[in-house]
Order: C-alpha cells, then sequence, then structure tokens
C-alpha cells in the first residue's frame, strides 16, 4: 500500500512537471528551424538601429508573410509602430504577438494591459506589451515551478526558482552558449544576441517575487537586496509601486527585527513616502510609516540613554565636589545639557500626525487609536523616567516634566478609551496598558491643575489631596489590571501582574 501511494506521488508529480512545461512550448521554441525567417527578422533589427524605418517595417512583414503563427515579426512590427507613433497598429501588433506565445508566466502583467487599455493609458499599455514580451520562455517556466512551489508553501523551494527566472533573464550569456552547441545556426545566434543580450534585459516580477518568499523565511537583508533589484528595473511606474512599497516594508523588518536599526528605519521612511505620493490612501502603507517612525523614535532615545547613563556616570564622580569647583560645574552642565537634548525633542510627534491621516480617513479604524495610545504612552513615559525621576526634589524643571508626563498620560488613556469604544470585545492588551498608566500616574507628584478631578470626587481631593490622588490612580490601575487578566488569565505576564495588583491593594490601604 505505501508503494503505490510513492507511485502515485511520482506520477503526480511527472503530471505537474509535463503541465508547466507546456505552459513554456510558444513560438520561441521553434523559430530557430527557420533560417529565412530569421535573416528578415535581424535585418529588420539591423535596419531599425540605422533608423531605416521603412526597410525594417518591410523586413518585419516579410517574416511575418514567411510564417504568420511566430510572435518576432509581430513584436518587431509593434517596435515600428511604436516608434513612429501608429499606436493603434503598435498595440495590435503586440497583442497578436503575446495571442502566439500565449504567456502563462505572466498573467499579472496580462491583466494590468486589460486594465490599461481599458483606460486608454498608451503608454502604460506598450511598456507593459514589451516587458512581457522580453521574458525569455525558460524563465518564464521557471516562474510557473516558484508560483507552484508558493502555493504549496514550499517558500525556499519557491525562492529558489524565482532566482533562476530572473538569472535566466538577466543572464543569457550561458544560454547563448548553449544554442552556438544545440543549434549551429548564426541567424538564431544572431537574433539571440540582439533580443537577449544587446537590450539588458530585466525580470522585476521574478526579483519581487522572491523578495516576498525571502521576506516570509525572516531573511529580510535578502528581501531588501531582492526588491531594490525590483525598483531598480521599474519601467511602469504606476503599475510597479507594489515593488516600492515592499522595499520599504523589507526594510522596515529589518529594522525591528533582532534590534532597532535607525539606519534602515531611515531608508524604510523613505520608500513608504516615496510609495505614498501616489498611493495616498493605503492604510497598510501608512501603519508601517507610522510604525517606522516610532521604532526610529525608540532608536533615538536609546543613543540618548547611553548618552545620559556615560554622563550621570561622569557626575557621580565629581558630586563631591563643592558646587563651585569648575569641574563639578562642568559635569553637571553636560548632565544638564543632556538632559534638555531629550526633553526638548519632538520624539513619537511624526508617528501621531500619521495616524492621525488613518483617523481622517476612516475615523472607525479601531487600530489607529490604540497606537496613537501607544505613541503618546511613550511620549509620557520619556518625560517621566528619562526627565523627571533624574531630580531629588521638586524644582521648575521636575515640575514641568511632571505636568508634560501626565499631561500626555492622559491623551494615551483617551486613545485607549476610544480604541476600546470601537473594539469593545479585544483581546484586553489595551487594559494592561491603562493599567500600566495609572499605576506609574500614582508615582507623579500631584499638582491640582491636572488632577483628574469631577464632581463626584471633587470633596474627598480638597480633603485628602496627594493621598487621594494616589488612591484613586491605584484603584484605576488594578480594575483595567483584573479586566486584562480576565481575559488573559494565562497569558505570559499574568502571574507578574497578578503580584502587582495584590502590592497596590495593599499600597491603596496604606495611602491613607
Amino acid at each position: 500500500m505505501e508503494i503505490k501511494k510513492k507511485l502515485i506521488f511520482v506520477l503526480a508529480s511527472l503530471i505537474s512537471v509535463i503541465s508547466l512545461e507546456s505552459y513554456a512550448s510558444d513560438a520561441y521554441a521553434t523559430f530557430h528551424t527557420s533560417k529565412k525567417y530569421l535573416l528578415h527578422i535581424n535585418r529588420g533589427y539591423i535596419a531599425m538601429s540605422m533608423y531605416n524605418y521603412p526597410l525594417a517595417l518591410k523586413e518585419f512583414a516579410t517574416a511575418k508573410y514567411i510564417d504568420d503563427t511566430l510572435s518576432p515579426a509581430y513584436e518587431g512590427l509593434g517596435n515600428i509602430y511604436e516608434i513612429t507613433k501608429n499606436y493603434s497598429e503598435a498595440i495590435s501588433s503586440y497583442q497578436t504577438a503575446i495571442n502566439l506565445i500565449s504567456p502563462r508566466y505572466a498573467q499579472d502583467q496580462l491583466s494590468k494591459i486589460s486594465y490599461y487599455r481599458q483606460k486608454r493609458m498608451i503608454k502604460s499599455s506598450l511598456s507593459t506589451y514589451k516587458s512581457v514580451l522580453s521574458i525569455r520562455p525558460e524563465a518564464g517556466l521557471q516562474m510557473l515551478y516558484g508560483d507552484k512551489f508558493r502555493n504549496e508553501r514550499s517558500k525556499s523551494q519557491a525562492y529558489i526558482n524565482y532566482k533562476r527566472a530572473y538569472q535566466m533573464q538577466e543572464n543569457p550569456e550561458g544560454y547563448l552558449k548553449y544554442i552556438q552547441i544545440k543549434y549551429p545556426n548564426k541567424e538564431f545566434e544572431k537574433y539571440v544576441v540582439e533580443k537577449y543580450i544587446k537590450r539588458s534585459l530585466r525580470y522585476p516580477e521574478a526579483h519581487y517575487k522572491a523578495g516576498l518568499m525571502a521576506m516570509d523565511m525572516g531573511n529580510y537583508m535578502v528581501a531588501v537586496n531582492e526588491f531594490k533589484n525590483a525598483v531598480d528595473q521599474i519601467t511602469v511606474s504606476d503599475s510597479e509601486n507594489k515593488y516600492i512599497y515592499n522595499l520599504g516594508l523589507a526594510y522596515y523588518r529589518l529594522g525591528t527585527s533582532g534590534g532597532i536599526s535607525g539606519k534602515h528605519l531611515d531608508n524604510a521612511i523613505n520608500n513608504l513616502q516615496r510609495y505614498l505620493k501616489i498611493n495616498t490612501r493605503d492604510t497598510n502603507a501608512i501603519f508601517t510609516l507610522s510604525d517606522s517612525y516610532f521604532y526610529r523614535d525608540i532608536a533615538k532615545i536609546n543613543v540618548y540613554n547611553n548618552e545620559l547613563e556615560n554622563a550621570e556616570k561622569e557626575f557621580n564622580k565629581v558630586s563631591g565636589l563643592p558646587n563651585d569647583d569648575p569641574e563639578y560645574v562642568d559635569k553637571k552642565d553636560i548632565l544638564t545639557e543632556t538632559l534638555n537634548k531629550k526633553y526638548n525633542s519632538n520624539y513619537f510627534d511624526k508617528s501621531i500626525n500619521t495616524l492621525n491621516t488613518i483617523k481622517s480617513l476612516n475615523k472607525a479604524n479601531p487600530e489607529s487609536y490604540y497606537r496613537t495610545g501607544n505613541a503618546y504612552f511613550k511620549k509620557a513615559n520619556m518625560y517621566h523616567k528619562g526627565f523627571y525621576d533624574h531630580y531629588k526634589s521638586m524644582n521648575s524643571d521636575k515640575a514641568n516634566a511632571r505636568d508634560k508626563a501626565f499631561y500626555f498620560y492622559q491623551k494615551a488613556v483617551d486613545e485607549y478609551k476610544k480604541y476600546i469604544s470601537l473594539k469593545p470585545y479585544n483581546d484586553g492588551t489595551v487594559f494592561h496598558d491603562l493599567g500600566v498608566i495609572y499605576y506609574e500616574c500614582s508615582k507623579l507628584e500631584t499638582n491640582g491643575s491636572n488632577l483628574p478631578i469631577t464632581p463626584e470626587n471633587k470633596k474627598e481631593y480638597e480633603r485628602w489631596g496627594a493621598k487621594f490622588y494616589k488612591r484613586d490612580m491605584l484603584g484605576r490601575s488594578i480594575a483595567n489590571f483584573r479586566v486584562y487578566l480576565s481575559r488573559q488569565p494565562r497569558s505570559s505576564d499574568s502571574q507578574k501582574v497578578y503580584n502587582l495588583v495584590n502590592e497596590m491593594s495593599l499600597a491603596s490601604l496604606n495611602a491613607w
């Protein structure tokens, strides 16, 4: 029974291979047998290179008369008609050439041609025709194999076939040596030189699909290189913006995997901005751009934190000196300057502004509010941990940092609540974030103008002040953490959250 299953599998595989190979059995595979036909084709291209378009037209027409079942004559005619701006005849000739080879490895491009023709986008139609007709059948066959393995979720094998496709297309010298041995037909050799070597042929779609496979496998540097090649080979800009978007996406993933890299995120931002100039309403691209800004700022903050740590170490060495000692003054000035560098920055603003673009397009998109809340949360935490906590006693700088922190914590809360209203049945993570915010707020010294006073709690605030504030914040934190635990009771940090809730419950009682 096992042997029978294996035989069935082998037969099915053979049928699949034969079926794929039949896709590439087109006119290109047979026209080399007619020396006379090829003679006129080559003469047509020579005449075209000498700008003798009437003679070129005559040569291609003669080749068509010899055999009207082969595509090269129609492709040559299309070239001449396009050069002489007879666009209707050019499109007709190119379409006949396409019909004769029936390139099943170019279904996406053929659909685009149909779209362009319906929209009367002449230049895009002609460019796409030429792009499809330039594909070598052997390269197209590798694309079909790649598509087959991709559908079967064999990513590594699909990548191999897509790579073979563009290598066959872009490096045809090996193919030329092959035909010199197998087909001692100099006219065919001349045709190959003209069509596949002199024209610097490209295969951006093969690079693009290879990039997708590399990205799916987590090989982001490889994906970046493949998408860069695809972008560099763009011939029809309005149809190939997916190359630019995926290049930006690959840079984003490269910049956020295994540590945050500001350099890669800069490249992600540049490509996503380029893409969004044309596709202004692509929400996925806008989200990725916002995330790129977000993590780039985190990378900058990480650099700042290292600078701050070094400045604090240097200051601690002289902290015992008199306050007017030159070395003490110098080290303190460096520390203050480093603190101010972060305090006076606009971190996360670009991320927030980009997310606001999504809200203007779709106010009911809950994810835009959640991510905006995250950005405000980070911004608040920056003022809290990065500045407020560095002052031992209250002064004007510390008070300003506290007020900024409280303001941005409140902004984060507002955004999270909008998210909950739009998506009440969420996974509960937002309640964890709210719990953290209220917990952090309980550590801030109170400021009457920023306290969350309502008519119901006004008297309690007036009576207890800072004590009531701390208890109120802890109570809100506990309530949100409990919602989170009810929705994710077995999360990786559930025990840690349980312990924190117990600690806050005791702290809440001790606050009185």
